[in-house]
């Protein structure tokens, strides 16, 4: 390869690197004044499933599931709200929310352990969601520290 071309090529991955650029930094995160509840998830569910369901997001059916098993909750049929949040979840298998909702009503039901694997299955689904990992650390917290108490 003559010098020419050598250092043709040499200016072109210069260039082609230099618009690589460096990751965004999150602008999602945690600060210890204030941990995210329960209902910080709800409100970020709604504002994600705002957006297009085909990235992944929650569509229409998704949402009014999601509402009637807060119903079923509210109403303290736990059982129904169970059943409708696995629903949910056979048809977005991969939304973390629903996992941690699924582990939150097997929590109210007493299931600790259940609950435990669930809220671990949610953050498996929860990838760089800082806010969806520590609702699913401190649930399951709660739960440890609930049974290694006398």
């Amino acid at each position: 390869m003559d010098t020419k071309a050598f250092l043709i090529v040499v200016v072109l991955f210069v260039l082609l690197t230099s618009c690589a650029g460096l990751p965004e930094k999150s602008t999602e995160e945690v600060t210890p004044q204030h941990a995210p509840t329960q209902k910080d998830a709800f409100t970020q569910f709604k504002r994600e499933s705002d957006r297009d369901s085909s990235q992944g997001r929650p569509d229409d059916s998704i949402r009014k599931l999601v509402r009637d098993a807060q119903t079923a909750e509210r109403q303290g049929d736990i059982d129904k709200a169970i059943s409708i949040v696995e629903r949910a979840i056979r048809i977005q298998p991969q939304n973390a929310y629903l996992w941690y909702q699924l582990a939150q009503l097997q929590y109210e039901k007493g299931n600790y352990t259940k609950a435990i694997q669930l809220a671990r299955r949610s953050d498996s689904f929860a990838g760089s969601d800082m806010q969806q990992r520590e609702l699913n650390r401190q649930l399951i917290a709660q739960i440890e520290s609930g049974l290694a108490s006398p």
